[in-house]
């Protein structure tokens, strides 16, 4: 048996999963049960390592609605460096799955949020950058997201952030 890393979460029996999404948890796939014809009609992104995917799932799933907990089934979850979350190694793809799930989310379904939660993506879809800024490709879609936007202060903002960041 491996050691214990997390106690249990107790949530609402009912909540809105974009409440869930921003409150301080954790989840696996394994925790999750979906009625199989809305998961078939939404199926799952295809992010790199499927990182994120589940919690795209469950967002999309329930409409950026309401979710059902059952507080009373345990679910136990191994991590090892066999595993995608324990693996050390997997470091860049996990991060260039954060950014497609954060950029997707603003990008294609920024109407399900508030003003404060749309701020929270945006600073997790810069960081994600930042933290990989090989990724060429993130930054062209960043910059072309935020000034289609007219988010040209944020843009300005984020540029000063790179710069900031390799000086």
């Amino acid at each position: 048996m491996g050691e214990k890393t997390s106690e249990k979460y107790y949530h609402p029996k009912i909540e809105n999963s974009v409440d869930f999404f921003f409150r301080p948890s954790r989840s696996s796939l394994s925790e999750y049960v979906f009625n199989k014809e809305k998961l078939r009609a939404v199926g799952f992104k295809n992010f790199p390592l499927a990182w994120f995917s589940d919690i795209l799932a469950y967002l999309e799933v329930s409409n950026f609605g309401n979710i059902y907990t059952i507080n009373e089934a345990i679910v136990y979850v191994r991590i090892s460096e066999l595993s995608i979350t324990g693996s050390k190694n997997l470091s860049r793809p996990k991060t260039k799955s954060v950014f497609e799930f954060y950029y997707y989310l603003l990008s294609k379904k920024s109407h399900f949020f508030s003003s404060e939660q749309k701020l929270i993506m945006h600073q997790r879809l810069e960081n994600s950058y930042l933290n990989n800024k090989r990724n060429g490709k993130a930054l062209f879609k960043i910059s072309l997201f935020y000034l289609s936007k007219g988010f040209l202060v944020k843009y300005i903002n984020f540029i000063k952030s790179i710069l900031y960041k390799l000086i």
